[in-house]
């Protein structure tokens, strides 16, 4: 219960804070700050490197360098299948499988309306959503972590 309290209630917490100057990161364990300065600042930072002759490819986290190898050579691949009777999709990424079955099969679709008045448009994914609001609304839009807005002039 300690334990728990500590984890998802923050209390009796002992912070790990980041002494680098103008970094306001704290991490409840060590070795959560120790990644976070080797990500973030360069300290101590381990340089991950593809095993392939003739890759050069490298990462900070080991999972990124797992990832490539899967992706890009083939190694410990895991492929995820689409359940469909008579479909042979496949991919590497269960999310990929999760957006054909919504795209191709209309199964578990997350629909996205245009909520301008008088529009019926709806798309299944959230980026076809704003480019229609871009081009036929010529709608203005705030990047996020700024307040001023932007005009698309496609």
């Amino acid at each position: 219960m300690k334990s728990h309290k500590a984890a998802k209630h923050n209390v009796n917490v002992r912070w790990f804070s980041c002494d680098q100057a103008g970094c306001d990161y704290k991490a409840k364990q060590a070795s959560n700050l120790k990644g976070h300065k080797a990500t973030k600042h360069g300290i101590h930072e381990i340089m991950h490197k593809c095993t392939v002759p003739g890759c050069n490819y490298e990462a900070k986290k080991a999972g990124k360098v797992k990832r490539h190898k899967a992706d890009k050579h083939g190694i410990n691949a895991t492929f995820f299948h689409c359940t469909e009777p008579n479909c042979n999709f496949q991919a590497k990424r269960a999310l990929v499988v999760k957006q054909h079955r919504a795209n191709i099969h209309d199964i578990d679709v997350v629909w996205h309306y245009c909520k301008l008045d008088g529009c019926t448009f709806r798309a299944k994914e959230s980026r076809s959503l704003g480019r229609h609001q871009r081009t036929l609304h010529k709608r203005h839009f705030v990047i996020p972590g700024t307040t001023a807005p932007i005009t698309n002039t496609i």
